[in-house]
């Protein structure tokens, strides 16, 4: 069983790529564990691995906008550091704070971030390795699971992704990249297929 979570709104969009990818792809992929999650920095890994140690997933893939981004971009590194530029959603601003104290400095995904990204490709569909998740709520959400996996000596497949905006949510913003639901679509039933093969 995969754990696949997802990111309701924040900042100034209303809506958010990966929940609009997560509520469509949910209607053909009953099989899958979908989580939302709050965009707040320690709840949202708290949420996650609570679910986590309950469901004993196989893999764990999360999911994150990147609005400015024009590719899907599987990211490397996760890093203990958070240094927000804007507000999470419970209005808290956190600067120069590390996620773990005295935690590692990082962790790398172990998804398959470069078979990822040539399958993308080989589809037509825009993809580079990332190496900054930033250092807002998706980085550490990405840490935090991380280094519970870590600490649980969890070894199948878990990491973090960053879809870029959808069209729809670029209407009025032509100068910001974007990709097309049905290409996103395509995107994350790729990633979810390599995974699938992985365990």
């Amino acid at each position: 069983m995969i754990i696949v979570s997802y990111f309701e709104p924040f900042g100034n969009d209303a809506e958010n790529s990966t929940e609009i990818l997560c509520r469509e792809i949910q209607k053909i992929r009953s099989d899958i564990d979908f989580v939302k999650l709050p965009t707040i920095f320690f709840e949202s890994g708290k949420l996650l691995i609570n679910v986590i140690k309950k469901k004993q997933p196989d893999a764990v893939l999360m999911l994150g906008q990147a609005g400015g981004r024009a590719a899907v971009t599987p990211e490397k590194v996760a890093l203990n550091w958070i240094d927000a530029r804007i507000e999470d959603n419970s209005g808290h601003m956190l600067k120069d704070t590390m996620i773990v104290k005295n935690g590692p400095t990082a962790y790398f995904s172990t998804l398959p971030i470069r078979k990822i990204v040539d399958t993308l490709t080989a589809c037509g569909i825009p993809s580079r390795v990332s190496y900054t998740a930033g250092t807002f709520v998706c980085n550490s959400l990405f840490y935090q699971v991380m280094h519970f996996l870590h600490e649980e000596s969890f070894e199948n497949p878990a990491g973090f992704v960053h879809f870029p905006y959808l069209h729809s949510q670029v209407l009025y913003r032509p100068k910001v990249p974007s990709l097309s639901l049905e290409k996103s679509l395509v995107a994350l039933n790729c990633i979810i297929g390599l995974l699938e093969e992985m365990v």
